[in-house]
């Protein structure tokens, strides 16, 4: 097979993993609770966290070793290092995050006990190191991602059986009741370890052989990629900083039914993110890299530009304007439809405000997609990830500000997010406006996307959203309210057909 079906079968693999897992996990909610959510949810932050420290930088490194008949070896070699690196920078966070564990946490987990979640977890980390000879000799010298996605989605699937089968039925026979936190959060664990068990052993049983580490006689190779290693070991460090800082916030000023709530509105929220408005963002990014390859400034590459802003922009109002209107109005009716044993009026709060977030994470995602396709240039990426390691900088003071000063707990941590999105939004808002305008002024045209069609749905929108909020007295309590709802959302997506077919007939027409 090819590199591009090896990776369309490497995302197709995850993809269906993820999916069986979002099913069963569905099924598990009804058997768990916000404390039990919170729970798993730090212990699964610790064990990324820690894969992260031990494997990430080795995986990086090991692409730059020279392809000749030691780098089998020397694969081998430095992936076993993840295990030295578990043992000296993982062992702190494990015992920082959780054993060191509050009081709070002792009375959900006492028959349970912090000392056998910590067996556990280290076994676990073990494991999954353990695969990693076989994982990177698979990848960096088979380039097979054939076997490594059977591998991976095998063992996906077994941590969802393992997972679900040990907190309904292995549990209670443990004499834990089901659906109590010490239940739901073995079951998890067990699930876990059952993943990084069956990813060694799938490995082991395909490449039939013990992999070794021994000394390999190439001095100069090991020093140069030794010191790569420390070189990108603290950019990642960093870097991945940045990225998870909100969570060591989370999970180190909130409490474990807080950090079950939060957990449970992100990963529903942000489905709709995943689904619509990260496609869009890739193929975005992926088009608009194709127009300014070249030094010349070409008018038609500007045009095409123009156009596909213009059809982003297209889908972005009708979606957001769709998104912003119904979801905060029906959120109260659906939670308590679907989730009950998770309903509270703090949840249905922080809900709605979540999906206002959701409309600064799309503009961000969009606005950082064409910033990031414009300027490829040294010094503006260097200028970006200084601004951007001031905005963490500042979010991660936000988040503390708003969480341990205000105790604003949930919509605390939303509002941080929405301020540091604005930071974002405005400054990649800025500098494409300035490309925009340097290239109107070059090639003497002018940049339309044609707000002015988008009038009659936004209007339409504003009162029916007037009409919703005083007919329903603010939200939705009903299945006939949410019908009635429903036809307007209709009605709503009808007109938005009929300005789109308008626009297209004016278009045409001046053609």
């Amino acid at each position: 097979m090819s590199f591009v079906q090896n990776a369309a079968t490497l995302v197709v693999g995850q993809l269906i993993t993820k999916l069986f897992t979002f099913s069963l996990n569905q099924l598990l909610l009804s058997y768990t609770s916000p404390n039990a959510l919170g729970i798993s949810q730090l212990i699964e932050f610790v064990i990324d966290y820690n894969l992260f420290l031990s494997r990430e930088a080795l995986r990086l490194t090991i692409p730059k070793l020279p392809n000749d008949e030691s780098k089998r070896q020397f694969v081998i070699n430095y992936s076993y290092a993840s295990i030295p690196l578990l043992l000296v920078f993982g062992g702190p966070v494990i015992y920082w995050k959780i054993g060191k564990i509050d009081n709070e946490a002792l009375e959900f987990l006492s028959p349970l006990g912090i000392n056998h979640i910590l067996l556990m977890i280290f076994l676990s980390l073990v494991l999954e190191l353990l695969a990693e000879p076989y994982y990177n000799v698979n990848q960096h010298i088979m380039l097979d991602f054939k076997t490594r996605t059977r591998i991976e989605t095998t063992s996906g699937f077994i941590k969802c059986i393992i997972q679900f089968i040990s907190t309904i039925k292995i549990t209670p026979l443990m004499g834990m009741q089901r659906g109590d936190v010490n239940s739901y959060v073995l079951g998890y664990l067990m699930g876990q370890l059952s993943s990084s068990l069956s990813l060694y052993v799938l490995y082991l049983i395909h490449f039939r052989q013990l992999m070794k580490p021994s000394v390999v006689e190439d001095s100069f190779t090991e020093s140069i990629t030794t010191k790569y290693f420390k070189s990108i070991f603290v950019q990642q460090i960093f870097k991945n900083f940045l990225t998870v800082g909100d969570k060591f916030v989370i999970t180190s000023l909130l409490n474990f039914e807080t950090q079950g709530y939060y957990s449970f509105i992100s990963n529903y929220g942000s489905l709709i993110a995943r689904m619509l408005f990260a496609p869009i963002e890739e193929s975005t990014r992926i088009t608009v890299n194709t127009f300014f390859k070249s030094n010349k400034d070409k008018r038609s590459d500007f045009l095409l530009f123009q156009g596909c802003v213009s059809n982003v922009l297209k889908i972005y109002v009708y979606l957001l304007t769709l998104l912003i209107i119904f979801a905060p109005l029906n959120t109260n009716f659906l939670l308590s439809l679907v989730f009950k044993n998770f309903i509270t009026d703090s949840l249905v709060i922080t809900f709605k405000w979540y999906w206002v977030y959701l409309l600064f994470l799309a503009c961000n995602g969009i606005l950082e997609a064409l910033y990031q396709s414009l300027f490829a240039s040294k010094e503006m990426v260097n200028k970006y990830s200084a601004f951007m390691l001031m905005n963490s900088i500042m979010f991660l003071t936000t988040l503390t500000v708003f969480i341990s000063k205000f105790d604003l707990g949930l919509q605390g941590l939303i509002w941080g997010n929405m301020i540091n999105m604005s930071f974002r939004i405005g400054y990649c808002f800025y500098y494409v406006i300035q490309f925009i305008k340097f290239k109107e002024n070059s090639l003497k045209v002018h940049f339309d996307v044609g707000f002015a069609s988008y009038v009659p749905f936004l209007t339409a929108a504003g009162m029916l959203t007037l009409f919703q909020y005083l007919y329903f007295h603010g939200e939705v309590q009903s299945f006939r309210q949410f019908i009635i709802s429903g036809v307007c959302g209709i009605f709503l997506v009808l007109i938005a057909v009929v300005a789109e077919y308008q626009a297209k007939k004016k278009k045409s027409k001046n053609d």
